[in-house]
């Protein structure tokens, strides 16, 4: 399904600062920073083996992937972005244990999400 692309402008942005190269602390890579466990997951979903690093930062790739991803948490908390950008940082399963059973949101993810609302509000304004 198709989102707003700022919404991905917003996630490359806050997570690679638009460095393909980039590479996090728990072992992520490229522009759009995607966990290892969640890169294999979307691979399977897309039927996509894309597995070596040079795949993860290959742009095209990545932001393949980032997009399939995002599409996916759109759909899934009804575009609410709050949820889509905490759910992407934090994961589904934070995400889901806040709303469901009131657990605390990491104070990491809280900045997070409200970073990116901003960011995303910014690039809304400017087109």
């Amino acid at each position: 399904g198709g989102f707003d692309p700022d919404i991905l402008r917003t996630i490359i942005t806050r997570e690679s600062s638009w460095d393909k190269e980039a590479k996090g602390k728990a072992g992520e890579y490229g522009l759009t920073q995607i966990m290892p466990s969640t890169w294999r997951s979307l691979n399977k979903q897309m039927g996509v083996n894309w597995m070596d690093k040079d795949d993860w930062k290959d742009p095209e790739k990545n932001i393949a992937v980032a997009s399939y991803f995002i599409s996916t948490l759109v759909t899934k908390y009804g575009g609410n972005l709050l949820k889509v950008f905490g759910a992407y940082n934090r994961g589904e399963a934070e995400m889901d244990n806040f709303l469901t059973k009131g657990k605390d949101f990491s104070n990491s993810g809280r900045a997070y999400i409200n970073g990116s609302l901003s960011l995303y509000n910014r690039l809304k304004k400017n087109n």
